[in-house]
């Protein structure tokens, strides 16, 4: 039974909810639009490095942008490749643009981040799956249901593991060192 609440966060971040126009009093700064995350699973120590790209639209003129804290390293915030400078306490990551956004603009932004998952993504002896808590191994904005948004999914994974799940697989490669994306 611990497929359900994979599930039902995909049923929240599917791409047929992508697109969604908010309503005018939506107090939301962005309307994420897609997430592609590279997730390099560590089995051993339990633990990721992961990059997690955010495509998003403006809604209202903002100088900085909020997600949910992960507890995990934040290596490093850019967008349109310009460096960020950001705060991450753990309950909150709070990202502080170089100028101000304004409504309707487009934009790309990429978190660069590693550790232990506290939850949502849990480690068995031979297998990973996550759970609900998504946004405690990628970046994104826990407590914002109304946000749908389309994701791409890349995992990196060790020699001789497979992976599975719902959504299409769009390639597989065996890297020089016989771990597999």
């Amino acid at each position: 039974m611990r497929i359900a609440p994979a599930i039902l966060l995909l049923a929240f971040i599917s791409p047929a909810f992508a697109g969604e126009i908010p309503s005018p009093d939506d107090e939301r700064a962005v309307d994420v639009l897609h997430f592609d995350v590279a997730l390099n699973l560590d089995f051993d120590r339990k633990a990721i490095a992961a990059v997690t790209k955010i495509e998003f639209v403006v809604l209202h003129r903002t100088g900085e942008l909020q997600f949910s804290g992960t507890g995990l390293s934040v290596d490093k915030v850019s967008l349109a490749g310009h460096a960020l400078q950001f705060d991450n306490d753990g309950s909150r990551l709070t990202i502080h643009l170089a100028r101000a956004l304004d409504s309707g603009e487009h934009a790309a932004l990429a978190v660069e981040y590693h550790g232990e998952p506290r939850r949502g993504l849990v480690f068995g002896r031979n297998l990973a799956y996550t759970n609900y808590w998504a946004c405690e191994w990628m970046i994104c904005a826990q407590d914002d249901f109304g946000d749908k948004a389309s994701i791409r999914l890349a995992l990196e994974f060790p020699k001789g593991s497979s992976s599975f799940g719902p959504g299409q697989l769009v390639s597989r490669t065996t890297l020089p060192d016989g771990r597999t994306r």
